[in-house]
């Protein structure tokens, strides 16, 4: 199974830069615009990677964060946030996000960062851990 990259804004800001990006990668792309969109490409995959804009919708886009978390906490979250929005960053990180970008956004860092995570979910990079019961990992 391809590994997914769900990109979640409001407008088509990052979409085709991230699709541009990642076209020689065996991975899928999908865009979302509302939470129902954002869960449903993630639903049932593993290796993923969340693209999400939290500066149009700070308290959705925490939800959202919130319950993505929550149902896969593997997941790469890079968030992108306004620009008065630095104290989220601690909290956040504490979430296990993977990168946080306080606007004005470095465009060439961010998709950067976003192809490093999905090439590190693609399955020939993927390391598979055996352990005996009773043992942790």
């Amino acid at each position: 199974m391809k590994p997914t990259v769900v990109v979640h804004e409001r407008g088509r800001l990052w979409i085709g830069r991230v699709r541009n990006r990642l076209k020689e990668l065996p991975v899928r792309v999908v865009h979302s615009t509302c939470q129902a969109d954002c869960l449903e490409a993630l639903r049932g995959q593993r290796e993923s990677v969340l693209l999400i804009d939290l500066d149009w919708n700070l308290r959705r886009g925490i939800e959202l964060l919130g319950t993505v978390l929550r149902f896969d906490p593997d997941v790469a979250v890079i968030v992108l946030a306004g620009p008065h929005s630095r104290a989220l960053e601690l909290p956040l990180r504490q979430l296990g996000i993977a990168a946080f970008f306080p606007m004005p956004w470095p465009l060439v860092k961010v998709l950067d960062v976003v192809e490093r995570a999905a090439r590190a979910r693609l399955p020939e990079n993927l390391t598979v851990v055996f352990k005996k019961r009773g043992q942790p990992l």
